[in-house]
């Protein structure tokens, strides 16, 4: 996975589409980067809770003397074993809302941006996991990562990659379930048949970049 993706829902149609409770989520956005703010759904006294978190995923012992890795992208095949993420694959899983994602083609220059979508463009969520973080200061500071996948037939057009895309019937599995293998059931590449992809503009090389596509 690129690393960027969109979300143009408000927070009522979140919550009406998801049943989601609290949060805001006030402004659209095309072009959503590592480290920016986002809406993350996550379990919270067995009802879906709609929270902001930060893209790149800081484990509570996190350490930035020792370690600037803060991935946005966790494999499937490592969530279980490697220590930044399998004790929030036990215990504090989520799933991401978007309405799109971009991948590259990198063949020639300026590599060329392309948004795929789910089921004729409507919302979907990726597969995550989510950890709360304090620094020396106190600041507290939720963040979450986006699991990724072996690419379907359509993805593998530009990259090995993709993120996790769950059916909506396996959010709640994906949330609440305790068993591992169910769990790893769901971590298999999404339907291509299901999914689209158009060139869109080469502006979205820029991370900063919110204007038309």
């Amino acid at each position: 996975m690129s690393g960027r993706y969109a979300f143009t829902l408000s927070s009522e149609a979140i919550r009406q589409l998801f049943g989601v409770i609290g949060g805001e989520w006030a402004e659209p956005r095309i072009n959503l980067s590592p480290s920016s703010i986002n809406p993350v759904i996550r379990m919270k006294d067995g009802a879906r809770e709609l929270v902001p978190m930060r893209w790149g995923l800081r484990p509570f012992w996190w350490d930035p003397a020792k370690t600037k890795n803060q991935p946005f992208n966790a494999p499937a095949e490592e969530i279980a074993s490697k220590p930044f993420f399998r004790d929030a694959f036990k215990h504090r899983r989520c799933v991401v809302p978007a309405t799109a994602y971009y991948e590259w083609d990198r063949s020639g220059k300026p590599p060329k941006p392309y948004r795929l979508t789910v089921d004729g463009g409507a919302p979907f969520c990726f597969a995550g996991l989510w950890e709360r973080w304090k620094s020396q200061e106190g600041e507290v500071m939720e963040t979450y990562t986006i699991v990724t996948t072996q690419a379907n037939k359509l993805v593998r057009n530009w990259y090995n990659r993709m993120p996790v895309i769950l059916d909506r019937e396996e959010i709640d599995n994906w949330l609440a379930q305790s068993d591992r293998m169910l769990l790893e059931a769901m971590l298999d590449p999404f339907p291509a048949h299901r999914m689209d992809a158009e060139a869109v503009s080469a502006r979205l090389n820029n991370s900063a970049y919110e204007g038309p596509v």
